[in-house]
């Protein structure tokens, strides 16, 4: 390829294995220190598991909401977080 450094970034790496992780990380962050109780988002899968992982971490109530026509391997990425997050609805 004619390069002599190549750095790659794994997102599926990250903790929820989606690259939607690194930014909710910062929502969530901001989200508390401006004094959110509760959190909320839609999502097709990748970014509900990332909100339930970080507003879990972050001892945030959560509310994800996903569409029943949706892919059914979406549901599987945010399900074992929103376990520990208040309200799941799929």
């Amino acid at each position: 390829m004619g390069l002599q450094n190549l750095f790659v970034k794994d997102e599926g790496l990250n903790p929820t294995g989606s690259f939607k992780a690194r930014g909710m990380t910062a929502a969530v962050t901001r989200h508390r220190r401006l004094g959110a109780k509760t959190l909320a988002a839609p999502t097709a899968g990748n970014a509900g598991g990332a909100l339930a992982a970080y507003a879990a971490a972050a001892g945030l109530p959560a509310v994800i909401v996903m569409l029943q026509t949706r892919p059914q391997p979406m549901s599987w990425n945010a399900r074992p977080s929103a376990r520990r997050s208040s309200n799941w609805m799929a």
